[in-house]
């Protein structure tokens, strides 16, 4: 399984892109946390997929956090108005500080809000990586009724309700298409001997070539790449689907990022923790990506023997099916886990300082009101 995190401020429609991608080929499995992190399976491409949706105010900062150590890569949604994308710099800081690969994408695109080129560059301000077009917007007037792609130099135009329809790319796009096209090739070749000498000499490089080139340095985190669409009217979903799909790192690479924070090595990282609720009359379930084989009930993880392994879209324990690598899956009675962690199967051990969340702003005092409420309250906290 494959896992990336969507994040973003609120009002972002982090929730409508999970749900649009989700349902591209087929029906997603959708299962939430009572704290607001919500998990969607899926299929795309023949392979399976799991969508984190982390919550977007400020003060659940840290469930985006704890995502992106289970996460493969992520999608920073941000808003098509200049004035209101850079609310979503914090959520750049974190991805920066972790490492995680990340696809920085516009949407709301639809609504007539502002330039693309003023929201990239209000962000570029908090952004050490090079935020780089990869898609420009084809507009008729104050709308927004295409995408042109840079890379392969093909136009879209958007259909509700339908896959879009390919287009010559408009007289009136043609100028901007050729301006950002070699802004694109000239910081790509930043990063690449060969694209760098091809510009040299005058030759035009192969939209295949240039796709390869994209994918080595989103996998390298050398960039974060910018596309445009409107996920609540379905457009440009299949395209950011895609370059999760051919350009995204693969859970080997999420396994040696962590093992190169120098506090565990990279062969006896087991999983990772990374969020935890409490039920009613099960108590503490523990949401966990499996890095490495083995992982089943009653094998020891982190310590101690791991508790009844339970898949996540019907929440029933299966023990004929053992988590591979890359699959997330809840267990219940692992007290013993802590959120988050990195697990060895001897041992806890403890997560990058990126992970740590933000200094608390409010401070509340509960009190209980006789002897059994306070017992209670500390098998609740």
């Amino acid at each position: 399984m494959r896992c990336f995190t969507v994040l973003g401020p609120s009002q972002t429609g982090k929730s409508t892109v999970v749900e649009r991608l989700g349902s591209l080929e087929g029906t997603p499995r959708k299962s939430s946390s009572p704290y607001g992190l919500n998990l969607t399976e899926f299929t795309f491409g023949s392979e399976a997929w799991c969508a984190l949706d982390a919550p977007g105010p400020n003060e659940a900062l840290a469930h985006a956090q704890h995502a992106l150590l289970a996460s493969d890569a992520c999608i920073l949604c941000v808003s098509s108005a200049p004035a209101e994308a850079v609310l979503a710099a914090p959520y750049l800081r974190i991805v920066e500080a972790s490492g995680t690969p990340c696809i920085l994408f516009v949407n709301r695109m639809d609504e007539p809000r502002g330039r693309l080129r003023d929201v990239i560059a209000a962000l570029q301000d908090y952004a050490n990586h090079t935020l780089l077009l990869r898609q420009i917007p084809i507009r008729e007037g104050d709308r927004v009724i295409g995408s042109c792609d840079l890379i392969s130099e093909r136009a879209w135009r958007y259909r509700e309700g339908q896959t879009s329809a390919l287009i010559a790319i408009p007289e009136s796009t043609a100028d901007r298409e050729h301006e950002a096209r070699a802004e694109l090739l000239e910081h790509l070749s930043e990063y690449d001997d060969w694209l760098l000498e091809e510009l040299i000499e005058d030759r035009e490089p192969s939209s295949d070539a240039l796709y390869a080139i994209s994918s080595r340095v989103l996998r390298e985190n050398r960039i974060i790449p910018v596309l445009i669409g409107a996920a609540i009217h379905g457009n440009g979903m299949t395209r950011l689907m895609k370059a999760l799909r051919h350009e995204a790192p693969p859970v080997g690479v999420l396994r040696q990022r962590l093992a190169h924070t120098g506090t565990v090595d990279e062969g006896k990282l087991t999983a990772v923790s990374f969020h935890a609720y409490h039920r009613q009359n099960v108590g503490k379930t523990v949401l966990v990506r499996a890095l490495g084989e083995g992982l089943r009930q009653g094998a020891s993880l982190g310590g101690s023997s791991l508790g009844a392994v339970q898949n996540l879209a019907n929440g029933r324990s299966n023990l004929a099916v053992l988590p591979a690598p890359g699959d997330v899956f809840a267990t219940v009675k692992s007290d013993h886990l802590p959120v988050p962690s990195l697990l060895t199967s001897g041992a806890v051990v403890a997560p990058p300082e990126w992970t740590e969340p933000p200094t608390p702003m409010l401070e509340r005092i509960l009190i209980p009101g006789s002897e059994r409420d306070e017992n209670k309250l500390s098998e609740t906290l």
